[in-house]
């Protein structure tokens, strides 16, 4: 055999070996059983945009998001020795709130409307996008918008639930699959019997049939969804969905929602009943006190003398005076509630629309969460540090909100009094106008759910 053929033989053996090598390791193309997982930080940053959603904000909306960097020019962060039951770090705002419904400027977010806003929604204000990978088949791409300010709702004309500082989330679940020609995609999962087929996908073994791909948060609550059921912009991958007012909980449609929450109806309702026998014994406790008051005052004074009994009268009369004003609050809120027709009638309802359009990927600040690094482009290459977890180490960081972790993305919860107060006790032990700021992306449950729920 001449050289040349000896030369040209070793080649065919060697470019061979090279090819069945790298099937086995994985080829998309390849066939192989093994889905491949080496996708690159550009192509994370590609799926995390193909799917990124087109958020509608509500037309009526005046706490709008921003980033979060802006927020920080108007927060400190602060260490709360009762946080989390071990301490922790949380954001307050540097300007004092005086009253549980104070509203700062900056609350407003990036409303177009008022001098304090960054650049309006067009293109300037980002969404925070998350790459995950769940399990050796199934990668989550969270997407996260943060607004300075949650409205809460009006309950008998007093407005629970705000609090500073609102995180909103959404998630979309991706399934790597097979076609029938053994080529490897990462998708989210459609219905196995008629999408596949028409699609001519096989069923792939591993994936349940009935397997979310669509998960959106409002308020405590949320809900999974097949990825056909979602509505999204078309000729895209883009999710549609809809921002509530003032709350910002999440919807796939527009219109109004109810959600249960601790001011159910029928809790109310209990709650006034409560009321109407506290004003009876009162009143009754009231009408005893004033008779023996007048019975026993000549009998004080040879007692005690003109001086010590006029405080002892005092503080009878004091007494008699604050179970009035008692009496008149719990009278207030029975009459008040009782004038509902039925528990229905006391309800939450978040209310969406199309608004202003908010398309999230055109301005994405991207992270790979498992590796603790960001894609770009602000933080490419690094990880925030009120991203990392350590929020209990009071050694780390200092005032400055991008110094440190943080836990609490807002001010203490406070509390009120008055006419509602009684109501709010008999409910749910107090009535809370400002809650606690929300806890961030890093301290969430969402990246620890092999279940989407």
């Amino acid at each position: 055999m001449s050289s040349s053929k000896l030369f040209a033989a070793l080649v065919f053996v060697l470019t061979a070996v090279t090819m069945a090598s790298s099937g086995s390791a994985g080829d998309p193309s390849s066939g192989n059983a093994d889905p491949p997982w080496d996708e690159t930080d550009q192509q994370k940053v590609g799926y995390l945009t193909k799917y990124a959603p087109r958020v509608w904000i509500h037309s009526k909306e005046s706490y709008w998001p921003s980033s979060v960097e802006w927020s920080f020019n108007f927060l400190k962060r602060e260490w709360s020795d009762d946080l989390n039951g071990q301490g922790g770090w949380r954001l307050t705002t540097t300007d004092e709130l005086e009253e549980a419904s104070s509203c700062l400027a900056y609350f407003h977010g990036a409303d177009p409307r008022m001098q304090l806003a960054p650049p309006s929604l067009g293109l300037k204000v980002p969404a925070y996008a998350f790459w995950h990978q769940v399990d050796d088949r199934t990668v989550d791409l969270l997407y996260f918008f943060y607004y300075p300010y949650n409205r809460g709702k009006n309950i008998l004309g007093t407005v629970f639930g705000n609090h500073v500082g609102d995180w909103e989330h959404v998630t979309v679940r991706l399934y790597r699959q097979q076609d029938t020609q053994g080529r490897w995609t990462l998708e989210p999962f459609t219905d196995p019997v008629e999408q596949n087929v028409r699609e001519g996908k096989v069923t792939n073994a591993g994936i349940p049939e009935d397997a979310g791909s669509f998960y959106h948060a409002y308020h405590t609550f949320g809900k999974t969804h097949p990825w056909t059921a979602v509505p999204k912009v078309p000729d895209t991958q883009h999710p549609v969905i809809y921002s509530a007012l003032g709350s910002h909980g999440v919807w796939l449609i527009a219109g109004e929602h109810d959600y249960d929450d601790k001011f159910r109806g029928d809790k109310i309702l209990k709650a006034a009943e409560m009321s109407a026998t506290a004003v009876v014994v009162i009143e009754k406790l009231l009408g005893q006190l004033r008779v023996r008051v007048r019975e026993t005052e000549k009998q004080i004074k040879q007692l005690f003398g003109e001086k010590l009994t006029g405080k002892i009268i005092g503080g009878l009369n004091k007494v008699d005076e604050d179970l009035q004003k008692a009496t008149k609050q719990l009278g207030y809120v029975s009459v008040l509630v009782k004038s509902f027709r039925n528990p229905s009638d006391v309800k939450l309802v978040d209310k969406t629309d199309e608004g202003t359009r908010w398309d999230t990927w055109t301005n994405l600040e991207c992270f790979d969460y498992d590796a603790k690094n960001g894609l770009g482009p602000t933080w490419k290459g690094t990880w925030p540090m009120w991203l990392k977890k350590d929020t209990a180490d009071r050694q780390v960081g200092n005032e400055d909100p991008a110094s440190g972790p943080v836990y609490r993305w807002g001010n203490k919860k406070m509390e009120v009094g008055g006419p509602v107060a009684a109501l709010g006790r008999a409910v749910d032990d107090s009535v809370i106008v400002l809650d606690d700021g929300p806890i961030g992306p890093a301290d969430k449950d969402y990246f620890d759910t092999p279940e989407l729920d």
